[in-house]
């Protein structure tokens, strides 16, 4: 890195865009929650959910490394998809090898059942028609669990232990064989208890059966007496491991847990001695995880999230909070004095839903863009403060290979040098 670009770090790129920024395409009376994919040969692609006449689509579209729509890809620059979006428009784009990318979605039917929706493409937004049926695959919750069973009818009557409820960027990783890991935040039982649960599916988008002897495992937490759980994000490690994060409720305390498996499946002892690290605080009735990141050098893991004084319904006053922790699941005795950071970088209500690594720093966003050191102090080489806004809140948030930051909003693409 040279000493310009150390200098302009945290401040928007004059090469992107119009002086860092691309007002995002929108076909409807009005767009929701975005995502963003980094591609290797520098282009982007982004996704946005347009709603027009009471119905939603999901759009993809794809922008040049200058930040100008790229009009080559799909039909005149859009890739428009029509798979039962209609009424519950959450994404997110993930990475997948040989030049492809996968969308996870959610379907609402008339019923209230939340299925999951995948599509896989290629970098030109053809459908690949190699995964599931016609390149699709859904996917109901419940059968994962308890095939051909029908569904409990008890009446959801619990609070939500995610207020971003909305955000499924980190649920999803691949393997270096193809096959796919995806968080799901759960199903509930007859007693309205919720599990988070995993699930793999093979690179043809079939249910991996060999994955803990079922294709699937619910998350339970070993010495902590929860009454329900919820998963958010999941992480891969090196050695096929596999990082899992959410969320737990005890009494009217909502904590989040970080919990590792093998890849079979199997819960790994060799982490935190087969308990789940707990991430909660007495000031706070909630602590709600958002995501996880792995740092590829030596495996440390940073999670992130938002606290709240109250857990309600629809939860004010966030905290945004920041953990380390090491590979064998200890907090980082370097970060913060080996505790969680909570701290708001601006004195109204912030959060944060997004992480990532950059060497010996950490990159976050949601309410702001911030950097931070390992000490768990802000990083003011980042935008001389160590933190940068602009517009509404951050919604997805990639590193490229050439290490800029792109952030997409509710009506932009940002592109900061760091």
């Amino acid at each position: 890195m040279n000493s310009l670009n150390e200098a302009a770090a945290g401040t928007l790129d004059p090469s992107f865009g119009d002086n860092g920024v691309v007002d995002l395409v929108s076909d409807g009376d009005r767009s929701v929650r975005h995502s963003i994919l980094a591609l290797s040969n520098g282009k982007l692609i982004y996704a946005n959910g347009d709603h027009t006449d009471w119905q939603n689509t999901l759009k993809l579209r794809r922008v040049n490394a200058n930040g100008f729509f790229d009009a080559s890809f799909g039909e005149s620059g859009a890739v428009t998809l029509h798979i039962g979006w209609s009424t519950a428009p959450r994404f997110g784009l993930f990475s997948y090898p040989a030049d492809k990318f996968l969308i996870k979605g959610t379907h609402l039917s008339e019923d209230g059942q939340r299925d999951m929706v995948f599509a896989r493409l290629d970098f030109d937004g053809r459908i690949d028609t190699t995964f599931g049926t016609d390149g699709f695959v859904r996917i109901e919750p419940y059968d994962l669990i308890c095939p051909g069973t029908a569904k409990p009818k008890n009446e959801h009557t619990g609070k939500s232990l995610t207020p971003a409820i909305n955000y499924i960027g980190g649920s999803v990783c691949v393997q270096p064989d193809g096959k796919i890991l995806v968080a799901h935040s759960g199903v509930r039982d007859a007693e309205d208890r919720n599990s988070g649960l995993v699930f793999r599916l093979m690179p043809d988008g079939s249910v991996d059966k060999t994955f803990n002897g079922a294709g699937v495992l619910l998350i339970e937490l070993n010495g902590v007496n929860a009454e329900s759980n919820e998963a958010i994000s999941i992480a891969l490690q090196k050695d096929g491991a596999f990082l899992v994060c959410g969320a737990f409720v005890v009494g009217t305390t909502v904590s989040s847990y970080v919990i590792r498996y093998k890849e079979n499946g199997e819960l790994d002892s060799s982490f935190n001695n087969g308990r789940p690290v707990i991430i909660t605080d007495p000031g706070f009735e909630m602590t709600a995880a958002a995501t996880l990141s792995v740092r590829e050098s030596d495996g440390e893991i940073v999670v992130v999230g938002a606290a709240y004084e109250k857990w309600n319904a629809t939860p004010s006053s966030e905290t945004p909070w920041i953990a380390v922790l090491s590979t064998e699941g200890s907090f980082r005795p370097s970060f913060n004095n080996g505790t969680p950071l909570f701290a708001r970088v601006l004195p109204a209500k912030s959060w944060w839903r997004n992480c990532a690594w950059q060497e010996d720093t950490i990159l976050v966003s949601g309410s702001v863009v911030a950097r931070y050191l390992l000490s768990g102090s802000l990083d003011t080489s980042f935008n001389e403060k160590g933190w940068n806004a602009h517009r509404n809140s951050y919604e997805d948030m990639v590193v490229t290979n050439d290490r800029k930051l792109v952030l997409i909003g509710q009506s932009s693409l940002l592109r900061y040098l760091t």
